[in-house]
């Protein structure tokens, strides 16, 4: 059986999984066609193809130092889960000239015009989560061309972080157009650097040496013919896009190369973290309530397996005792004597009425659990009824010399309920006669007036219930006392039958016991006034 629920589980939280992968599939194939959409139009509008345009059409020939200009100047403007690469190549052995990587922009800002120069550091920076800094020292020996600044040393201050710097002094810069680094920002000028870290994290770090390893695949074949340059080659996919786009300058002496690749997939993630949460947790909700709903199936399954078996082998132990005697009566009746045999015959009806007597209980009990009675509710007075109850039994309680008491605990004379007169004549039947029969001197009936409940308590005195047992006192053939015996036959039945008429009531019930009393209650709606 355990093994069948458990597959049953498996199958409905795959099903569950399935619809929810479908949907969230569906909904991200969208995000993830705008977002290549997207980056690919903004990469096919980039400034290399429109000044490619400009060459093709004569208009300008660009020069290295500027694509370079353009290089740094782009290298840091990617999102995350993007990588980028670009270089300056030169076409005849393939030797990169520059490449993308940190750099710094030096803003100088005099009479509110603003002029720029690029400082390329010979070593990546260290990322100090600070981008900007207003303080620098130790450049004067540096000089600017009209798009760098390089030679010489320095170091970049803001609060309490600290950064040195030895620009660059590459093969591309126009010496010729050179001047100080102190005659280009002159006096009262105010002069800012701005870092941009280029691999300011592992997982950016590694897309932009996968967009620098698909710039060399393309180049070699540019190089085999197999592609022409200045063509923008691109590539969707839903976890990994790339686009390419090489072109030459001066006269094909240099390569131009820029490429860059991006994950769809975790961008479309990153842009909506707070749907996906919430779906997310949606998911396991709807996971946790089917696990939590097959193992309690599993449970009750078990559980009624378990009462089955005990209420059979109960039923077993209950009618072979009763016909062991009444065999025995028979099989010896022809050995009695006539006198006698009147007692013998008392016996035999005695356990037959036990026998029908707990059948018709066992019967009782089936059709509760099985839902087949239904409640017929009306006003009950409960003290009214209980009062009735007990005076079907008053000899019984007289026999064993009992002192009984039933309390109007409100003084109000009547406690009217809304209940099913017979269940609670039921209900109200099996408390008093098992108060009875475990009773030693005294029982205690007391209704009150519990505002929307009417409650009603039984006490006696005798054997304790140990505090294990008390859950089981409801349960089919239990028995707190197996050698007592009396006039009043016990099948074990009784509050099983009583256990499902105030579960159909809805109504709130228990046992509590102490060292010398035990209390079974109830409480019951009250009727509500006209």
């Amino acid at each position: 059986m355990k093994k069948n629920y458990l597959i049953f589980g498996i199958i409905y939280c795959s099903i569950i999984l399935g619809l929810f992968t479908g949907v969230m599939y569906l909904y991200l194939k969208d995000k993830i066609e705008e977002i290549n959409s997207t980056c690919f139009s903004s990469f096919g509008s980039d400034y290399w193809q429109y000044e490619n345009e400009l060459i093709e059409n004569g208009s300008i020939e660009l020069d290295i130092e500027r694509a370079v200009s353009r290089i740094q100047s782009e290298s840091a403007y990617y999102l995350d889960n993007y990588g980028k690469y670009y270089a300056v190549i030169d076409a005849s052995d393939n030797s990169v000239i520059a490449q993308s990587g940190d750099f710094i922009e030096v803003r100088c800002y005099r009479d509110k015009q603003y002029s720029g120069r690029l400082l390329i550091p010979d070593k990546p920076l260290a990322d100090s989560n600070t981008k900007d800094f207003y303080n620098f020292t130790g450049f004067e020996n540096s000089k600017c061309d009209d798009y760098f600044i390089y030679g010489g040393e320095g170091a970049m201050t803001a609060y309490d972080v600290s950064v040195e710097v030895e620009p660059n002094h590459p093969e591309y810069i126009n010496e010729d157009a050179g001047i100080s680094f102190d005659e280009w920002i002159g006096e009262d000028r105010d002069v800012k650097f701005e870092v941009y870290y280029y691999d300011s994290s592992e997982t950016k770090a590694k897309l932009n040496r996968k967009a620098e390893d698909i710039s060399w695949d393309y180049i070699s074949l540019i190089g085999y013919g197999e592609i022409e340059e200045g063509e923008v080659l691109k590539v969707s996919g839903f976890f990994e896009s790339r686009a390419v786009y090489i072109r030459s300058i001066n006269k094909g002496s240099n390569l131009v190369v820029y490429s860059t690749v991006f994950n769809p997939f975790m961008t479309a993630v990153s842009q909506n973290k707070k749907l996906f949460t919430v779906a997310f947790i949606i998911f396991l909700l709807i996971e946790g309530f089917t696990i939590f709903a097959v193992v309690t199936l599993y449970k009750n399954q078990k559980s009624f397996e378990l009462r089955s078996q005990k209420l059979t082998r109960g039923i077993a132990h209950e009618l072979k005792t009763p016909l062991a005697v009444t065999k025995a009566c028979v099989e010896n009746w022809e050995y009695i004597d006539e006198k006698d045999r009147h007692e013998y015959s008392e016996k035999i009806i005695s356990e037959v009425d036990h026998m029908a007597s707990m059948i018709t209980k066992l019967l009782e009990l089936s059709k509760l659990n099985g839902g087949q009675n239904s409640i017929n509710r009306e006003e009950v007075d409960i003290l009214k009824l209980t009062k009735t109850v007990y005076e079907r039994m008053d000899e019984l309680a007289k026999e064993k010399h009992l002192e009984v008491t039933i309390t109007d605990y409100d003084n109000i004379g009547e406690y009217i309920a809304y209940a099913d007169p017979e269940m609670m004549n039921i209900v109200i039947g099996n408390f008093i006669s098992n108060a009875i029969k475990y009773s030693d001197t005294y029982i205690r009936m007391t209704v009150s007036d519990l505002g929307k409940k009417i409650e009603f308590r039984i006490t006696n005195d005798g054997t304790r219930i140990e505090s294990k047992d008390l859950a089981k006192v409801w349960d089919v053939f239990y028995k707190t006392d197996e050698a007592r015996t009396d006039r009043i036959s016990s099948s074990g039945v009784g509050l099983a039958v009583v256990k499902s008429i105030l579960d159909m009531h809805k109504a709130k019930y228990g046992c509590t016991s102490t060292y010398n009393s035990t209390t079974f209650y109830f409480l019951i709606d009250k009727a509500k006034d006209e």
